[in-house]
């Protein structure tokens, strides 16, 4: 992961930021100077080697929202690949929090979805699934993906049907 800025998403003026780099992960620390008042703040990153690439099927997993957070009361986030997948381009959103918008574009290269109220201290997970076509460069791992993702995915929901949302 590389993280290319921080910004205050009202006037979009660049923040002073740190990067604590733990065992497995990142931290960035942002600055920002408030007063009773409520703030965003736009973070971009860039991620290296995120997907896996099945024969049928190339996916991106990510957790965008780490447990450990004060609660966000807006949540964007825009995902793009490098070209079109007309044929197969899904996203599964993980979350605690009530569900929100999802739009795809219509050259099926791009998605944004947005959350709001996410309580603190709970994650927020994105699953892309995209045609392997998309990734060529990308290592295939030479067996068959999908119908298993999608199994995976039919289960999490069942649960959350029932109530369980401690996966």
């Amino acid at each position: 992961i590389h993280f290319q800025g921080v910004w205050d998403a009202d006037t979009g003026s660049p923040l002073r930021y740190e990067i604590d780099k733990q065992s497995n992960s990142k931290v960035i620390k942002w600055y920002y100077q408030a007063d009773n008042q409520t703030l965003g703040f736009r973070i971009q990153y860039l991620l290296k080697n995120p997907i896996h690439r099945y024969q049928d099927v190339a996916e991106f997993y990510w957790k965008i929202i780490e447990e450990e957070h004060a609660s966000i009361k807006k949540l964007e986030a825009i995902l793009q690949i490098p070209q079109s997948s007309p044929d197969l381009f899904k996203l599964f959103v993980h979350t605690q929090a009530q569900p929100g918008e999802m739009n795809f574009s219509p050259d099926h290269r791009r998605v944004d979805f947005r959350i709001e109220n996410v309580p603190a201290n709970t994650f927020v997970e994105a699953r892309l699934l995209t045609s392997p076509q998309v990734f060529s460069r990308v290592n295939l791992e030479d067996f068959p993906r999908y119908e298993t993702i999608l199994d995976e995915e039919k289960e999490a929901a069942s649960r959350e049907l029932q109530g369980d949302k401690s996966s």
